[in-house]
């Protein structure tokens, strides 16, 4: 997993060419006018999906994980918590589906970051992630404006 602000995403550049797109057009691209829902750039390379919402108890979600792509998450507006851990240490709740390169776990969520404006979080094959959450002391309860960018590994 990568978290960091978005102004250090040069940092990252040559872990990977499909990372270094996405984090590329983070920085590039204007968010701001896109509508909500899936989409796709770089002629199917990339798929993403536009995102608004009111964060959840963390409580009423599962982790996810993916084994095909590579997910770069980072929030517009507003303020949301993203739990953490790594996959060999959660149980499987929805066997993986190929098709939607997912599948759900569940597990101890004690590990999160704080995606805000200006940051950006990283999940890779074995990052275990609960996103869409509020806090632990139940703030990030404003609506959230969110990108998610997907690229293969």
């Amino acid at each position: 997993m990568i978290y960091d602000r978005i102004d250090n995403y040069r940092e990252y550049l040559g872990l990977s060419k499909n990372l270094d797109e996405i984090l590329e057009l983070m920085k590039a691209l204007d968010f701001s006018g896109f509508e909500p829902g899936r989409f796709s750039l770089l002629e199917g390379k990339v798929s993403g999906v536009f995102q608004s919402y009111t964060p959840a108890d963390r409580t009423s979600k599962s982790f996810e994980a993916h084994r095909k792509n590579i997910d770069l998450q980072f929030v517009l507006a507003g303020e949301e918590s993203v739990y953490v851990k790594h996959i060999a240490d959660l149980s499987t709740v929805r066997e993986y589906n190929e098709e939607n390169d997912g599948e759900l776990l569940e597990g101890d969520d004690d590990s999160y970051v704080v995606l805000k404006p200006g940051t950006f979080a990283v999940f890779f094959v074995q990052d275990g992630h609960k996103p869409g959450c509020k806090g632990p002391d139940g703030r990030d309860d404003s609506e959230v404006t969110k990108v998610v960018l997907k690229a293969r590994i």
